[in-house]
């Protein structure tokens, strides 16, 4: 009899939920049956329905496992259960819940805007049980939340008119759909109501009127018992008044809250609610103007442009302030010397450039041998025979000689005095033949740079038709990389042929010099050069200063050919040029921290009568003065800055000579900022509200300043002992007292002691021996020691000039030494002019920029701001005709030092 049973039938499990397209809900759940089918039901959550009233459905155990229920609202709730069943059997529910989406609402739009109400418009796109919340808020209000909510509709509503807006007003609006899970909102659109062409509010004509908006809408006005103005330069305005007490003012709410200032019915600079503090008989208020200021940046960067220009472009960027930014005040020194370069200083000049430029010391910078000719009959080797040709001069020197057989060969050896690149050192003799020629090798420096086999070449017209095979010694597997020294350079014939003529050999460095020419000699002479076509040295300098015009002064006993003089600027683009002359000089189109000076120079003709014809003679560069137009207008160079906008602009201001306040204009309808130097503007006050002073302290000039910078560490300096007694120069001068170590550099640990073997003169950087000591003349000995970086200016005219000494640690170079001289002497080489301006607070009111008339003053010079004092009482400029040293070297450091690294 059969046995009849019932499987286990698992339960269903892994189920997902996912509400994000609108108006459906999808399940998703595990595959475990391999018979029967599932059963899911739907039920809103919170809808008071049964389960399956939103939807149910059966799905085979083979097909997808997938339901998609539709007509499903948005934003809300759904329950969804599962079991799996069979006709014999069923499973346990799984149940799972999730919120569907709520699709946003379209963007914002207006309709029937008026001054007292406007209709706020939007699209619905939801199906959904809920409703829409209208949020509105006032621009010029700040609020912490979404604003305030002005109405709550219906969920199929897509319009509200707003009837309690103000006249003149912007206000921004969103609306947002809502259910009882989640929200969805606009975007927020900004309208403006219309104006009714009356003023809003009633400002007197005399005497101080405040307003202050409450987050709330409420414009409150207080009664003012005492005003304390506070106009500032370089910071912020505030106002301070005393009102009586009560809670109103007390409201953490107001903090921050818009503000509006009048005095004798003008607008005063002040826009902010700051703060209350307690008074004897009150409450002082005090609001201020410009907080924007206040925000924090720390991307303000500039590479090198004018203060004033740096100015408008942080404005622009970081604030919403119209501006007023007045140009500087400026002065320019001519012929401001800026390099010179003597006899004594190519030595290390030329130690410091590369190896293959084709330069030496030689009385100067002279140009090096870049070409290198030898008459065929001079060379070393074998040949076949001279040919002349002395009547018609076609070959050099008339003569050229044959080669024709393996047993011939011509070589000869080039001085190298600067390193080549192997792809630039061609070998090229010059030959004839006009018939076939004989199998020939090229070889440099012992190696086969190239072979020619027999009859390869084709023919020249005539024996005289000289003409060249150029090879270079680049193998890179059988040639160095550079070459220096002594070459060989070898033609040799590897086999028997018809006979060539070889008029001579010839290698060239091809980035200096020009392939040698082809055809006939002329009159016995070939145009080859053996020194440079043109080689130019480029020497550059920068300045604190803005460099507008320029000049450049050489001394070379030889200036024709491809010599030339030139300056530049702005890197090169541009240039004044000078062709066969020792100067040049030039105004610059436009101004900037650095100029260029090159010299071209190279060979030049001695003796055209025997080959080489043509540059076989060394130019040299004896002596280079390079001097420059300098203007003081405030730049920013390698400018780098983070912090508050105030702190920010009022660095700038310190550093060149400006005074900035905020001030109201009525033509914009908010706060401007003033830019100007002290003396630009003309005053616009009564000046006997302000009270001038005026004095000089001859204590302050000077004509020559010496500035020394850091240590450097030299290691090894080697010198040739003199006489007992007499000096010998080391490497480097101004050495830190005590601090050599004299030693044998074949045994290191011999270490000499000073005053027994040896004396030195530190300032001057030289040592002689004793006569007592163990060191002996004529050895070689070597220093370490550590030595100060010092640079000068001076002057010219002064017998015994007024010397400044600073020690200045992060003067780098001697070039930033230089530069820091060249602006302490700049600033303090006339006696100067100190003055005190005081400017009455209370009656010049926020308009401090056109307070200071400095033709008011009996002085002769532009006037700079040393110091500002901020009293309650008054305000006081301390000014002066350029800068004290102990004022002028900090920001002088930094400046010269950015424009150091920025080169």
């Amino acid at each position: 009899m059969p046995v009849q049973f019932t499987t286990t039938l698992p339960d269903a499990e892994g189920l997902d939920l996912d509400g994000s397209e609108p108006d459906e809900i999808t399940a998703i759940w595990n595959d475990v049956l391999n018979n029967g089918e599932y059963r899911l039901e739907v039920r809103e959550t919170d809808g008071n329905e049964s389960w399956g009233d939103s939807g149910s459905a059966i799905v085979a155990y083979d097909a997808v496992l997938e339901q998609t229920f539709v007509d499903i609202l948005d934003g809300e709730k759904y329950d969804v259960r599962i079991r799996t069943q069979t006709a014999h059997v069923t499973g346990n529910w799984l149940e799972a819940d999730s919120i569907t989406n709520l699709p946003a609402p379209n963007g914002i739009g207006f309709a029937n805007v008026g001054d007292t109400s406007l209709e706020v418009l939007w699209t619905d796109n939801a199906d959904f049980e809920g409703s829409y919340q209208i949020y509105r808020r006032r621009v010029d209000y700040e609020y912490d939340d979404e604003g305030l909510l002005v109405a709550t509709v219906g969920q199929n509503t897509e319009s509200f008119v707003d009837d309690t807006v103000s006249p003149d007003r912007e206000y921004e609006y969103f609306a947002r759909a809502r259910t009882e899970w989640v929200y969805a909102d606009t975007s927020v659109g900004t309208v403006t109501t219309t104006s009714i062409g009356l003023s809003d509010r009633y400002v007197p004509p005399r005497g101080w009127h405040v307003e202050i908006d409450h987050p709330s809408g409420t414009t409150f006005t207080p009664r003012i018992q005492d005003v304390q103005a506070k106009p500032r330069l370089n910071d912020l305005p505030e106002l301070e008044i005393t009102v009586p007490e009560a809670d109103r003012w007390r409201d953490e709410d107001l903090e921050g809250a818009p503000a509006r200032v009048w005095k004798d019915g003008q607008r005063q600079p002040i826009d902010e609610f700051v703060k209350d503090t307690s008074a004897p008989n009150g409450i002082t208020l005090v609001l201020r103007g410009g907080s924007e200021l206040d925000q924090y940046v720390d991307d303000v960067q500039f590479d090198e442009i004018l203060a004033q220009e740096g100015v408008k472009q942080i404005l622009d960027e970081k604030t919403g302030l119209a501006y007023t930014v007045d140009d500087p005040s400026t002065s320019t020194e001519e012929d401001v010397d800026l390099r010179r370069i003597g006899l004594s200083d190519w030595e290390e000049i030329i130690a410091d450039l590369p190896a293959d430029e084709p330069v030496q010391d030689v009385n100067g910078l002279e140009v090096t041998q870049t070409g290198w000719w030898e008459e065929a009959e001079d060379a070393s080797g074998s040949d076949g025979g001279e040919s002349s040709d002395l009547n018609e001069g076609r070959w050099s020197g008339g003569v050229a000689i044959e080669m024709n057989s393996s047993l011939h060969s011509k070589s000869t050896t080039i001085r190298l005095d600067h390193e080549v690149p192997a792809a630039n050192l061609i070998f090229a003799p010059l030959f004839a033949f006009t018939d076939g020629h004989p199998p020939m090798e090229l070889l440099i420096d012992g190696e086969v740079a190239d072979t020619i086999p027999g009859d390869a070449l084709e023919p020249t017209d005539t024996i005289f038709d000289l003409r060249t095979f150029d090879v270079a010694g680049d193998d890179p597997d059988s040639y160095p990389d550079t070459y220096s020294g002594d070459v060989d350079v070898e033609l040799n014939i590897t086999g028997s042929g018809d006979t060539i003529y070889v008029d001579g050999l010839y290698a060239y460095d091809s980035r200096y010099t020009s392939p040698p020419p082809t055809g006939p000699a002329d009159d016995g002479v070939i145009d080859v050069s053996i020194f440079p076509d043109a080689y130019t040295f480029e020497t550059t300098v920068s300045s604190g200063f803005q460099i507008v015009g320029g000049a450049l002064e050489v001394e070379m006993p030889d200036t024709s050919r491809s010599q030339r003089v030139r300056i530049s600027n702005d890197g090169g683009n541009n240039w004044i040029s000078a062709n066969n002359s020792q100067t040049v000089s030039g105004d610059f189109a436009s101004a900037s921290n650095e100029i260029i000076a090159q010299v071209r120079l190279g060979g030049y003709d001695s003796d055209p009568t025997e080959t080489p014809g043509i540059r076989d003679a060394p130019q040299v560069l004896e002596r280079l003065t390079l001097s420059a137009d300098l203007n003081d207008t405030p730049q920013l160079i390698d400018y780098y800055n983070r912090g508050s906008l105030r702190e920010i602009l009022r660095e700038i201001a310190d550093d060149g000579n400006w005074i900035w306040e905020l001030q109201w204009d009525d033509d914009v309808g908010g706060l401007s900022l003033e830019w100007t130097q002290p003396g630009l503007r003309t005053a616009t006050t009564d000046q006997s509200l302000v009270d001038y002073q005026v004095g000089k302290d001859v204590r302050e000039r000077y004509d020559r300043a010496v500035i020394f910078g850091g240590s450097r560490s030299v290691e090894g300096d080697e010198f040739v002992a003199d006489a007992p007694g007499d000096l010998r120069g080391l490497e480097e001068q101004y050495i830190k007292a005590t601090s050599e170590t004299v030693y044998d550099p074949s045994n290191p640990d011999t270490v000499f002691e000073r005053r027994t073997d040896y004396t030195i003169e530190w300032d001057i950087g030289a040592i002689a021996i004793t006569d007592s000591g163990d060191m002996v003349q004529g050895e070689t000995y070597a220093v370490d020691y550590q030595y100060k970086i010092r640079g000068e200016y001076e002057i010219g005219g002064e017998t015994n000039p007024d010397t400044i000494e600073k020690d200045i640690s992060t003067a780098n170079s001697q070039f930033e030494a230089e530069q820091i001289a060249l602006g302490i002497v700049k600033e303090v080489s006339q006696t100067p002019i100190e003055a005190e301006v005081t400017i009455a607070r209370d009656d010049v009111g926020f308009a401090l920029t056109e307070t200071v008339d400095l033709e008011e003053l009996p002085v002769d010079r532009p006037l700079r701001v040393r110091g500002i004092n901020n009293s309650p009482e008054q305000i006081v400029l301390q000014l002066g005709s350029g800068q004290r040293p102990e004022d002028v070297i900090p920001s002088l450091s930094e400046k010269v030092g950015r424009v150091s690294r920025q080169v």
